[in-house]
């Protein structure tokens, strides 16, 4: 409600301050049957830009990329301020010193934050560069850029979280079962150093879960999956995990409450939870007709009922002490590409 009251009094006031120096301009433009420069012009243009950014935004949300933030923030700003205060007379100015002090401290600032991001900005790049080759299916090269990222920058959670998520998808590739043990164990360790920098991030949470399910830790998952739902409750994407974890250690009934749960949120996870309900349904078609051949199997042939019973989900990975080490191990190269 803060937030709310707050934002309508800043746009009432850019709105009114706009149309109150649309009235000035037009008045000056035509008392002096000239135009002045191009002030009216970015001025009805800026109101426009506004009048169809408010519409837009009845129906999609796009101010949280950076670049719309960063224009509606010009936008806004030409509305207030038309034009420079040299370019109208004044005969009283007592005040003129704040308005110079306000004016120099937006550049100040300004340098004042970029040599406090300098130091940050080569982690930020590998970061970046990791991210999008994970994205286009480059696990392998996406571990490296994040372990050399992390070699230089070790207080950035992105890093941590891109080494994880590398390590998690280059695991479900793993050729042998050690190599698969040690990539899940150094994902969890990756995602684990990620949330002592950023301790409220349910994303690195929810991940670890997923990599301590990989590595056959289901106490410590579930547990992690229950610090994730404190983070963020009303999230689709940890109930989806949950759902995840449940059906990787066969907890069909869990995996599909979780799963469900999960619809019931909406949201971005509905890409996880519908798959998941399918697979659930497979594993039980598949139980069913694994049921009927064993007890067929066991009428025609009862002398060799003593054999192994049929699996109904795959041999767990043993769990590794020994996690990944993000500065000094090397990745598998045994491992297929994606």
């Amino acid at each position: 409600m803060v937030g709310a009251t707050l934002f309508v009094i800043m746009l009432l006031l850019h709105v009114r301050s706009g149309f109150a120096s649309f009235q000035f301009l037009v008045a000056r433009t035509t008392a002096w049957n000239s135009p002045l420069g191009d002030r009216l012009a970015l001025n009805i243009g800026c109101q426009a830009a506004l009048a169809a950014y408010m519409v837009h935004s009845v129906v999609d949300f796009n101010m949280q990329l950076p670049l719309n933030a960063l224009m509606m923030a010009s936008i806004f700003a030409v509305l207030v301020n038309p034009g420079s205060p040299r370019e109208e007379v004044f005969k009283h100015a007592p005040l003129d010193w704040i308005r110079i002090v306000m004016r120099w401290s937006i550049p100040v600032l300004g340098i004042c934050f970029l040599i406090y991001e300098l130091p940050m900005i080569r982690g930020e790049l590998y970061a970046e560069r990791s991210r999008v080759a994970l994205r286009d299916g480059h696990a392998k090269e996406s571990l490296e850029l994040a372990l050399a990222g992390l070699s230089k920058a070790t207080d950035n959670p992105e890093l941590y979280y891109d080494a994880g998520e590398a390590a998690l998808e280059l695991s479900m590739q793993a050729a042998t079962k050690s190599n698969q043990v040690k990539l899940s164990s150094g994902a969890a360790h990756a995602f684990t150093l990620g949330l002592k920098l950023f301790p409220t991030d349910s994303r690195l949470a929810i991940k670890l879960a997923q990599a301590l399910a990989s590595s056959g830790d289901y106490s410590a998952a579930n547990q992690t999956l229950n610090r994730a739902e404190q983070l963020d409750p009303s999230s689709s994407f940890v109930a989806a995990y949950r759902g995840l974890v449940e059906y990787s250690f066969g907890h069909l009934d869990e995996a599909e409450l979780a799963f469900n749960r999960s619809l019931e949120l909406g949201g971005e996870a509905v890409g996880i939870s519908n798959p998941g309900l399918q697979l659930i349904e497979q594993r039980r078609l598949q139980m069913t007709d694994a049921s009927h051949l064993e007890r067929a199997y066991r009428i025609t042939e009862p002398a060799k009922t003593e054999g192994p019973p049929l699996s109904t989900s795959p041999p767990l990975p043993e769990i590794s002490e020994n996690g990944l080490d993000l500065k000094k191990s090397q990745i598998p190269n045994n491992t297929p590409e994606h």
